[in-house]
């Protein structure tokens, strides 16, 4: 056996976290670079999972995130808008003041910038509807938000009336046009077409915005953003970069892995016009506004119409980090701390191998074809001697297979990631490993990685379970064993992310890599299987890539090989498309292990921003080892070129930003100008 990560060391890692993360602001700290969120005066944030979430979630995106209470926010006035953008989150601030109502429209007319999410300001600092002093009896019209919003919800009045109160809250699909999918961080992949029927069943009175109509196919939200085709650098002599996929100006809907549409509930919304008066951002064809950006006096408001505390608890964050993500960078132009080295996006490419089949005959195949020579992949291994049930004799039995044992040397020779692939017995632990059976199936996982490690002369560091089936003791285990990173069928269509599940983080130097699909579907098996073509897969490929460099992030693929076998075509695509983004320096292949290492380094920089005169700002950073690859991207519509002022940096720029590269020094500080 191998060394564990101790306890301690866990420990310290969940305390440095919190102590670099959770910042309080008062009414004289103003922040010029951080997203501000609101909450009630009474309100403990410190140990809540609803305030954690968003804090986690910044963090991860890159964003500095902050805490002020409302009679803070109150006492500014005016001085609220040297802060960056504020945020009404939802469960968290349901109750507000008539007070803090008007010092938000005030806020915004005068040129700030919101983000109202969901049930905010719903109830009257009592706990009742407003203008209403019995919550039994009929309730009043719309949210005293509404006109920020730029769209009646909260429509109490008139479902009471008409009998329908159930149709205050609705649950259905979340429509958007691919170009806003990409925008708000669903990627590639994540959706599917949306062909369904005109909105039905909804009263005359209360109209709602069909799937077609109300701004989706004809928004041109002036949100700051600018097209990034054909505008990364070329590099001398190198080949020339891929033609960028275009996004489609279809309705699609958003989708999951192995599920058709994801239904989400949002407040049914009623136009205060024809049209919704702002940009439709995401919309429900029965429900109305999911999400919009609205103009209210001088100012903007981001009203999201989606519960995205509830969705993070509830291992589904991808909403929120996209909507935190769209904020501050597009509608507020903050400046953000990269997640990957040096700004690269990149892929994650997991390899599955299963069975025996797998290492046998289709590594062989593959390594002709020259796939393993790319790369770093990290790549997986269900180690025991039967697949489906014990005693079958179909698995790879690797304690006794000594080709297989040389396929696992070679491959970590390569530099590939080797390590786990779940219980020993593929099907029979993906199928019925639960939460309530882990004394049984618990040996199953320690026998694999014993064997994997035994081979490797060293403990592995990263995992992915058998039908991505993760019970909360598994785990624990496996957080508990040193693992750093673990494939993940939760989160889909998110980078590596902290997971959340039962409304609460889990493990905090455990990174969990969701799935990206392609629809319904991820594996080369399921292409085949349910017709989906090599155009297809082709242009999910390379959208996908695509959207990790022009993002400066990640998202995993995954694959068996048994089944890339059959697609020789698309993996040269795939693989030479990689090849020329990266002769650039725009794309990397990353290991779940290599990102997870760096990400958890990250976690302990410390950086601010003060401001100067005449907009002169000032970005100092510090580690206490090396800031050595960690990046900032300033938005460059907001900043001019930086200059280092204090240690070493290189500055570059891509198509939207300012890139400031931290050379390996342990403090770093450098100026630029805000226009």
């Amino acid at each position: 056996m191998f060394k564990k990560l101790s306890l301690e060391l866990r420990l310290f890692i969940g305390v440095l976290l919190i102590a670099t993360q959770v910042l309080m602001l008062n009414a004289q700290a103003a922040s010029v670079a951080s997203l501000i969120v609101l909450i009630p005066d009474e309100f403990e944030y410190q140990h809540d999972p609803r305030a954690n979430s968003w804090v986690d979630a910044a963090s991860e995106e890159g964003f500095r995130l902050e805490f002020m209470r409302d009679a803070d926010f109150i006492a500014l006035g005016a001085k609220a808008l040297n802060y960056g953008g504020f945020i009404m989150p939802d469960q968290i601030h349901q109750k507000a003041t008539d007070e803090l109502i008007a010092a938000l429209k005030k806020y915004v007319s005068q040129g700030g910038k919101l983000m109202l999410v969901y049930d905010a300001g719903a109830l009257t600092a009592k706990g009742v509807y407003p203008n209403n002093p019995d919550i039994s009896s009929p309730l009043t019209y719309s949210s005293r938000l509404g006109d920020l919003a730029g769209v009646d919800y909260l429509l109490h009045e008139e479902l009471y009336k008409a009998g329908m109160i159930d149709r205050l809250v609705g649950l259905g699909p979340v429509l958007g046009v691919e170009k806003t999918f990409w925008k708000l961080q669903v990627p590639p992949g994540k959706s599917l077409p949306y062909a369904g029927p005109p909105a039905k069943n909804v009263p005359v009175d209360v109209p709602s915005i069909e799937y077609d109509r109300g701004g989706l196919t004809r928004s041109n939200a002036d949100d700051g953003s600018k097209h990034k085709d054909d505008v990364l650098r070329v590099a001398d002599n190198k080949r020339p970069l891929p033609s960028p996929v275009v996004a489609s100006t279809k309705v699609y809907q958003i989708s999951g892995y192995a599920y058709d549409a994801k239904e989400y509930k949002s407040f049914l919304t009623r136009n205060r016009g024809e049209h919704y008066g702002g940009d439709v951002l995401l919309s429900s064809p029965s429900y109305g506004v999911v999400a919009g950006l609205n103009r209210f006096g001088g100012g903007k408001v981001l009203f999201v119409n989606l519960s995205l505390s509830f969705l993070k608890g509830q291992t589904d964050g991808m909403l929120m980090h996209g909507f935190i993500r769209y904020f501050a960078s597009t509608i507020v132009g903050l400046p953000q701390l990269a997640s990957h080295p040096k700004g690269i996006g990149g892929l994650v490419f997991n390899w599955h191998f299963d069975n025996r089949l797998a290492l046998d005959v289709s590594a062989t195949q593959l390594d002709k074809q020259g796939v393993w020579e790319h790369g770093p992949y990290s790549m997986h291994f269900t180690a025991g001697p039967d697949v489906n049930y014990e005693g079958d004799g179909l698995g790879m039995d690797v304690p006794h297979n000594e080709k297989g044992q040389k396929w696992l040397r070679y491959f970590a020779q390569k530099g590939h990631q080797v390590a786990s692939h779940g219980g020993w017995i593929h099907n029979y632990y993906g199928a019925n490993a639960a939460e309530d059976n882990g004394a049984e199936f618990k040996q199953l996982l320690v026998l694999n990685h014993e064997a994997i490690d035994d081979v490797l002369g060293h403990q592995a560091s990263e995992y992915s379970a058998p039908l991505g089936n993760n019970p909360q003791w598994a785990l624990d285990w496996l957080h508990d064993y040193g693992v750093l990173g673990y494939y993940s069928a939760g989160h889909t269509g998110m980078g590596p992310t902290r997971a959340y599940g039962e409304g609460k983080t889990m493990h905090r130097s455990m990174w969990a890599f969701p799935v990206s699909p392609l629809g319904q579907y991820a594996t080369f098996e399921e292409f085949s299987k349910f017709g989906v073509s090599d155009e297809a897969v082709n242009r999910w490929y390379a959208a996908l890539m695509d959207f990790t460099v022009y993002n400066h992030t990640s998202r995993l693929i995954y694959a068996h090989p048994p089944g890339a076998v059959g697609y020789p075509k698309v993996m040269q695509a795939l693989l030479e498309r990689a090849d020329a983004y990266a002769d650039h320096g725009y794309f990397k292949w990353y290991t779940m292990t290599g990102l997870a290492t760096f990400m958890n380094n990250r976690l302990q920089v410390s950086w601010q921003v003060t401001e100067g005169k005449s907009g002169l700002q000032y970005f100092s950073a510090s580690h206490p080892i090396s800031l050595q690859e960690q990046t900032w991207l300033l938005p460059k519509r907001v900043y001019a070129h930086p200059k280092v002022v204090q240690g070493k940096a290189t500055v570059n720029e891509d198509a939207l930003n300012w890139v400031v590269i931290a050379n390996d020094v342990s403090k770093l500080l450098f100026e630029t100008m805000k226009k």
